[in-house]
This record gives C-alpha cells, sequence and structure tokens, in this order.
C-alpha cells in the first residue's frame, strides 16, 4: 500500500509542470455584431440571418464596448439613425457596413433634422457609410450631428471613410445646424467636451450650409462680445482636446469648409501639439474655407 501511495504521489508530481504549462485562453473579447438589412422584410433579430429592417429597430437597442452595428451595401435606410451607447477605449463600439456589395450602404435623412445624431457617447466610431439629407430643402438639418448636453468629457470618437453629400439645409450656422458634419456642446450646466474627436479621410460635396462645423455653448471668453450672454452660453469657456480632422475632401458648400465658431481647441499641459489640421482640400465654398472663430488660444 505504502508502495502504491509512493507511486500515485511520484505521478501528480510529475504530472504538475506540465499542467502549468498549458496556457489560460484569453476571454473573448466583449461585443456583438447587429445587422442591418433596410431592403428586408418584416422584425428581424440582428442576427446576420434575420437582421434588422428598420432603423427604428437599430435604434431601440442599448449598445456597449465591442458592439459593432453593420448596415448592408447596396441598400437604403430612410430616417434617422440615432444609436444609444457608447464603447470602451480597447473595444469600441462601431457603426459600420457589411456584405460585398458594389454600392455603398446608404442612410437617407430624408428630410429629417438629422441623418445620423451620435449623442452623448464615448469611444464610438463611425465608418464606411453614405449619408445623404436632401428632401424638403430649406430647412435646418444637418448629415451627422455629434451632440453633448450636460455629458461631461467625450473621449474616443471617430468619423472616418465617409461619403457625406446632397445635405440640402439653409443658410443656419447655429447650435444645431445645417452642416455635412455638426458638432455641438449644448446643455446649461455640466461642462462638456470631446477629447481625441478624430475626422478624417471623408469626402463631403454638395451641402448646405457648413462641411465640418463646430459650436459650444461653453465658450464665454472675452474675445467675442456676445459670447458673454450668460442665457446664450452659460458656462465658462470649456475647450476640446487632442482635436484631429484630416485628410478630408470638401466640395461645393454654401458655407465654410471647416468652422470652429465657439468651440475652441484646447491642448494639455507641456503638449502644444494638441489640435492638428492637415490634408484637407477644400474648392467651390460660398464662404471662409477655413473659420477660426475666438483666435488666439484655440
Amino acid at each position: 500500500m505504502t508502495q502504491r501511495r509512493t507511486r500515485t504521489a511520484l505521478a501528480a508530481a510529475l504530472a504538475l509542470p506540465l499542467l502549468a504549462a498549458v496556457p489560460a485562453q484569453a476571454a473573448p473579447p466583449p461585443g456583438d455584431r447587429h445587422h442591418v438589412d433596410c431592403s428586408a422584410s418584416g422584425a428581424g433579430d440582428g442576427t446576420v440571418q434575420h437582421p434588422w429592417t428598420t432603423l427604428a429597430e437599430a435604434n431601440a437597442h442599448p449598445y456597449g464596448p465591442g458592439d459593432r452595428l453593420l448596415f448592408k451595401r447596396g441598400t437604403t435606410c430612410t430616417g434617422t439613425l440615432a444609436p444609444r451607447g457608447s464603447g470602451s477605449a480597447a473595444h469600441p463600439f462601431t457603426i459600420a457596413d457589411y456584405g460585398d456589395a458594389a454600392g455603398r450602404a446608404v442612410i437617407d435623412g430624408d428630410g429629417a433634422h438629422d441623418a445620423v445624431l451620435l449623442a452623448d457617447s464615448r469611444y464610438l466610431r463611425l465608418t464606411r457609410l453614405e449619408i445623404t439629407n436632401a428632401a424638403s430643402p430649406g430647412t435646418e438639418r444637418n448629415g451627422v450631428r455629434l451632440r453633448l448636453a450636460d455629458f461631461g468629457a467625450a473621449p474616443g470618437i471617430t468619423l472616418d471613410h465617409l461619403s457625406i453629400h446632397d445635405v440640402r439645409g439653409g443658410d443656419f450656422k447655429t447650435l444645431t445646424g445645417s452642416s455635412a458634419i455638426h458638432v455641438a456642446v449644448e446643455g446649461t450646466t455640466v461642462p462638456s467636451w470631446y477629447d481625441g474627436l478624430e475626422i478624417h479621410h471623408n469626402d463631403i460635396r454638395d451641402v448646405d450650409r457648413e462641411g465640418i462645423y463646430f459650436k459650444s455653448r461653453f465658450s464665454k471668453r472675452d474675445l467675442v462680445g456676445d459670447q458673454q450672454d450668460p442665457n446664450a452660453y452659460p458656462g465658462a469657456w470649456t475647450p476640446s482636446l487632442n482635436v484631429r480632422i484630416h485628410h478630408n475632401t470638401l466640395t461645393s458648400l454654401a458655407g465654410g469648409g471647416n468652422t470652429k465658431d465657439g468651440m475652441s481647441f484646447g491642448t494639455p499641459v507641456a503638449d502644444n501639439g494638441g489640435r492638428d489640421w492637415f490634408g484637407n482640400a477644400v474648392s467651390a465654398t460660398e464662404a471662409p474655407n477655413i473659420g477660426a472663430y475666438e483666435g488666439p488660444g484655440l
């Protein structure tokens, strides 16, 4: 019996290094894929076999880190895409396309105020879609609108490789529109700002009024007198940080190409490169191509 116990103990001891050598399996990345095919009919569950068929279904779902909201290439969804949720620094929430059709997936606002509304989100990427909003021209509207309201910091948002065209708004240069890409900070009590916002490699054309436009209520400074009005601008100057806008093409605009109106881009301490505008091509506009209101200290 003693000899048997000795052999058992020896076998167990020899097995320990082998067990220790087996690597632990990494946890799968978080997030799910949700598919939208607006050319299909009937309600779906968001799988590729049974995709959602309306923007209302896509808007109703709460999204989190690692989630992907994917629109089928070659199809058009009509109305406003307004998803709810945020990703994380390691696992952003991504809105993109799927399939192998030649044409892009299209979001057509059809005259709504926004074709795409991304409100109060962090760590989100919007990429590879075609966005238009031409119906009922002359009213305030946007292609893509980013909006913060009493939210605080919004890090890690990226808009890239989008085709935004025929956004037929009016001569509105306000907190809410009209632009191809409209970046706004609203609210009255909590200062809010973007940190690490990147807008790059987008094709923007045929827009009334602005191409890429920035506006914030938290921009009270001495440089512009009417921005001391506490009703219109309730908060102290709160700059967005590390904003990079590069390699965009902007063509045939009724207003400015890139305009920072009341939304200065501050830089971190000991870093004088916290904002970066380069490689943008702007042509055929009816206003200054690149405007910077509140010039010093942007």
